[in-house]
């Protein structure tokens, strides 16, 4: 369609260049006494005219003419004009002869226009007529000298040029916007007021992976505000751009070719005739998804970065306070005969404190930093074992099938972070069922995964393509809608009640601790499906991880001089009745500088100190490389809130004995402090 009005722009181009070359050839054919008469068609049918004497039937002639016609006395006075040229100049014939053509064009145009009327064999110049309001009218004179009975006139051909300029400027338009259309980079749709589409950029079909041209606008995209809203059509664009006038940075989820979604930007704006009546729109689609995708994996990064600094400072602070409830409680439990009246709630308090400690553990593991101890590990034997822990927290209406091959690779991971999700993704498909009797389906295998895969269907994870050995948890439950899948990885969020935990939330930290993927399939009413993936490696697996019923505290008598270094009162306090109760002497330090003092005085007493890792103005690190000046053979126990992979970086190059994570029971420490002097003595 475009095509066929540039060309016929061109047309027109082309029949004002014919009639503009017709004319002149006439002048110079009368001028040089070459034709003796010539016809002129009129309003009345053609007539014949003679030149000879025949000054009114040329006057006729130059009537009709098509172009201006002017006659002009060598000073430039007007002595004849036709009609054509005083609608040109925009006055009446009679105001136009008897003036002089000079003062007809503007003063910049004026030197063209005296050389050119000083030619003698005639002359040519594009110039401007100039009206009386000031307006200019392009024009194309074209000069022939005439002699008649030795008084020399001049005679012009004027042709208007404004409707040539006209259309070269559209034909010029036409292909700037066709350039334009052809090199957007975005999508750019020019439809009429029906919604037909009658000129779309090359991006607009990359995005809506079909040719656009002459379909309707909503057959090709459909838009809503978010993904809950319904469709907005093309009526209702442009009834917006009728009431708005345009449309800018419009946020909107564009449904392409084959469902895709997009997320865009629409801009948009009308297209209006000469009469403001509507001739269409010309509507704009910037394609944001990839940006999109890119702020959610930022958000994500940033929600984890925090999640990790908050996590990491509860662990330091909060582990702290648990040193204190789960060494006295276990002090006491050791204090006091099995039998006692105070056993019991003794017993709770041990146990709520290693859950507390266990949730600081979680929280560690939602954030990437919780401690791994990475080995090749057969996740058929995992789920196996954790099965076999969990049969009794799985309620009976609920069945549990297993689909278990026995000859997956190995994957490198942390047996026990591995029990924590498949603990968590059986449970959670437990609870999804409700008071409903259905069933949860466990299913392991191997899967090669390829970058389109990893983009298309596990949201551009940051994984690499290779073999996968993934784990699969399906449920018959009520299933999730988009808004609940959106948030089942956020910590504490539930559909249940209030504090449900950090299960799902910990499976995400765990899954990308070990540079795995998830992938969530679900809608009410259907169930859910989680897929985690991890790598596959080759190697000897190790043995799982089992439970053990609690065993009887060994009493483990040992004896030297501990020197405990705590800003926190509670865990010195702790720490002392602990060890003096195991057979050690203590000395209590509450800062670096106060440990190094003590340690100086009494040098040849202290056989190994119990250092935190992170105290006030004076760090850890720096306490102990004062520490081993003053006596370099000395034994280190580090202790800490943080995971110990984070808190042995902080004293990588220095000779240390041991690390003890807080919180920590009597017979823990023991054991530790044991452990080291054996070593040291080895």
């Amino acid at each position: 369609m475009a095509a066929k009005a540039h060309d016929g722009y061109l047309e027109r181009i082309a029949v004002l260049e014919a009639r503009l070359a017709e004319a002149e050839e006439t002048l110079r054919a009368i001028r040089s006494g070459e034709v003796d008469a010539f016809l002129a068609s009129g309003p009345d049918g053609d007539v014949v005219y003679t030149l000879q004497g025949a000054d009114e039937g040329y006057r006729l002639f130059v009537e009709r003419m098509a172009e201006g016609a002017v006659t002009l006395a060598l000073d430039g006075l007007i002595l004849f004009c036709n009609d054509q040229f005083a609608k040109i100049a925009g006055l009446p014939p009679e105001r136009v002869a008897g003036s002089y053509l000079p003062d007809f064009v503007p003063a910049e145009d004026r030197t063209v226009l005296s050389a050119m009327l000083s030619a003698r064999d005639g002359g040519k110049a594009e110039l401007n007529i100039k009206r009386e309001d000031g307006t200019l009218v392009p024009v194309y004179f074209s000069g022939s000298l005439l002699r008649r009975e030795g008084t020399d006139r001049i005679a012009l051909i004027v042709t208007d040029l404004r409707e040539r300029k006209r259309n070269e400027q559209i034909v010029g338009a036409g292909q700037l916007a066709q350039a334009i259309l052809e090199q957007a980079a975005v999508s750019i749709l020019v439809t009429d007021p029906s919604g037909r589409i009658i000129r779309a950029s090359q991006a607009a079909e990359q995005l809506a992976g079909m040719p656009v041209l002459l379909r309707d606008f909503g057959d090709v995209f459909t838009f809503q505000a978010s993904q809950e809203d319904g469709g907005l059509s093309f009526s209702e664009i442009l009834a917006r751009l009728r009431q708005q006038g345009k449309i800018t940075g419009l946020p909107a989820i564009a449904r392409a070719s084959g469902g895709r979604s997009l997320d865009v930007l629409m801009n948009g704006t009308l297209l209006a005739g000469p009469n403001s009546e509507v001739l269409g729109c010309v509507i704009v689609l910037v394609d944001i998804t990839e940006r999109k995708r890119l702020e959610r994996k930022l958000f994500e990064k940033q929600k984890l970065e925090s999640i990790g600094l908050l996590a990491g400072g509860i662990a330091h602070d909060f582990n702290n306070l648990l040193v204190g409830i789960l060494g006295n409680a276990s002090l006491v439990q050791e204090m006091m005969p099995e039998a006692g009246s105070a056993a019991q709630p003794l017993e709770a308090i041990v146990k709520c404190s290693q859950a507390a400690a266990h949730l600081t553990r979680q929280m560690l593991a939602y954030s990437g930093k919780g401690q791994f101890v990475i080995e090749p590990v057969d996740l058929t034997g995992v789920v196996q074992q954790t099965v076999r822990l969990l049969h009794s927290s799985i309620p009976g209406r609920v069945a549990l099938h297993l689909d278990l091959p026995h000859n997956l690779p190995a994957v490198e991971a942390d047996a026990s972070q591995m029990q924590q999700v498949v603990m968590n993704l059986i449970l959670n498909g437990a609870e999804a069922i409700g008071d409903e009797s259905g069933v949860v389906v466990v299913r392991a295998g191997s899967r090669s995964i390829d970058r389109q895969y990893i983009e298309e269907e596990l949201e551009d994870a940051a994984i690499e393509p290779g073999t996968y050995v993934f784990l699969e948890v399906r449920d018959s439950g009520c299933g999730m809608d988009e808004a609940t899948k959106a948030r089942i990885f956020d910590p504490f969020f539930t559909t249940k009640f209030t504090g449900r935990g950090l299960g799902l939330a910990a499976v995400a930290g765990i899954v990308r601790g070990h540079q795995g993927a998830i992938q969530v399939t679900s809608s009410p009413g259907k169930g859910s499906q989680f897929v985690v993936y991890f790598p596959a490696v080759s190697g000897k697996v190790a043995s799982q991880p089992l439970e053990l019923p609690h065993q009887p505290v060994e009493r483990l008598r040992g004896f030297g001089t501990v020197l405990v270094v705590d800003d926190e009162d509670v865990v010195l306090q702790t720490a002392k009745l602990a060890l003096e109760r195991h057979g050690y002497s203590v000395l209590m330090a509450t800062s670096g500088k106060n440990a190094i003092d003590i340690l100086r005085s009494h040098k040849d007493r202290v056989s190994l100190v119990l250092l935190d890792s992170s105290m006030p103005e004076m760090s850890g690190r720096d306490t102990l490389e004062e520490l081993l000046k003053i006596s370099p053979g000395l034994e280190v126990l580090v202790s800490s809130g943080y995971p110990e992979t984070e808190t042995m970086e902080l004293f990588a190059g220095l000779r240390v004995s041991g690390f003890l994570p807080k919180p920590y029971t009597p017979a823990r420490l023991a054991n530790k402090v044991k452990a080291c002097f054996n070593a040291g003595a080895r």
